[in-house]
């Protein structure tokens, strides 16, 4: 006797949809071993009486606790909040939850967090580490535990997905030379990897690198106000084309309001482009002109290759980049 669907088990649902309690369980891994038209049908079930799987019962009998631990260097950062997102609404749908930490841009903190997800038996890990280097991406491969990582790149075989920042920064040099200024300035926050890379890819393929004139280091809204005032005031950028490359959007948009509170017209004299696409970009007093990060692909490949990993399936060794796109709007001419 089928037992009320208040509390249905997985041979409730092999009995109604016909089949092995074996392939109901492979339907609810996510299992290629299963027939479209089969899981289909399972799943119908599963819809119908309401079933949840029970997974810490799963983790005892030793399949797997189904959770992803998340590492990323800050939750505040827009940024980050999209890559998040975009991670749990593509592991949910394969029947994972996750874990999420962040290390606060701290190397220890950083390894203390990814400590703690092995310890509350996590499958596997996805990773924007501090550094390529770091104690935590360390740990991880001495240990050889299932992880991925993300916005970085190792120089060996580990699974790094990142955006192909180096071309990012490329594409807005020759956006540049084409629609070429007076004055050319780069300003960029956290010297991570990723950045850098952007800067580089920029800098290697300006017509004119001798001439481009760097603020580095701005992280604090003092700071922004003050590059602001030394663009205005010690580079006239209210009368002399400028063209601006800043290396993130969360450092974009204060940026670009305080050049129109100061009454900087923007997209002329001065062009402005920035990088990552987050959300707000498009909402700034003017729409901010920026490379598409393929957050989205991104999240999704670097997942995709975890759960391979999981499952002890053939993942792809070394880096995966994903292609920027520049979007223009209206900073820029």
């Amino acid at each position: 006797m089928i037992k009320s669907v208040n509390n249905p088990t997985i041979a409730d649902i092999a009995k109604k949809a016909g089949v092995s309690t074996t392939t109901v369980s492979r339907v609810i891994s996510n299992s290629d071993q299963v027939k479209p038209k089969t899981k289909d049908k399972v799943q119908k079930v599963i819809n119908e009486l309401g079933f949840i799987p029970n997974y810490f019962a799963q983790r005892l009998a030793g399949s797997g606790s189904k959770q992803i631990g998340v590492v990323v260097d800050e939750i505040g950062n827009f940024f980050f909040t999209e890559v998040l997102a975009a991670i749990q609404d593509y592991l949910n749908k394969q029947g994972y939850s996750i874990q999420i930490v962040y290390s606060k841009w701290n190397e220890q903190s950083e390894l203390e967090a990814v400590k703690n997800l092995i310890s509350n038996n996590v499958d596997g890990i996805i990773i924007a580490p501090v550094k390529a280097d770091s104690s935590a991406v360390k740990l991880l491969k001495s240990r050889n535990f299932p992880f991925v990582i993300i916005n970085c790149i190792l120089d060996d075989e580990t699974t790094c997905v990142a955006n192909n920042n180096y071309k990012g920064g490329q594409i807005i040099a020759n956006y540049f030379n084409e629609n070429k200024a007076d004055q050319t300035f780069i300003i960029s926050g956290w010297n991570d990897q990723s950045l850098l890379l952007r800067i580089d890819g920029f800098t290697d393929n300006f017509e004119e690198p001798n001439k481009i004139i760097s603020f580095a280091n701005i992280l604090k809204d003092d700071k922004i106000h003050e590059t602001v005032d030394t663009l205005v005031n010690k580079y006239d950028v209210k009368n002399i084309t400028s063209n601006i490359f800043i290396t993130n959007d969360l450092l974009a948009i204060p940026l670009l309001n305080y050049l129109v509170e100061k009454g900087v017209k923007i997209p002329d004299p001065v062009s402005l482009i920035s990088y990552d696409n987050i959300y707000f970009s498009r909402y700034t007093r003017i729409p901010l002109s920026t490379i598409d990060h393929g957050v989205n692909q991104l999240c999704i490949k670097a997942s995709s290759e975890l759960i391979k990993k999981i499952n002890g399936e053939k993942s792809i060794a070394g880096k995966v980049f994903i292609e920027p796109k520049l979007i223009i709007r209206q900073s820029t001419k």
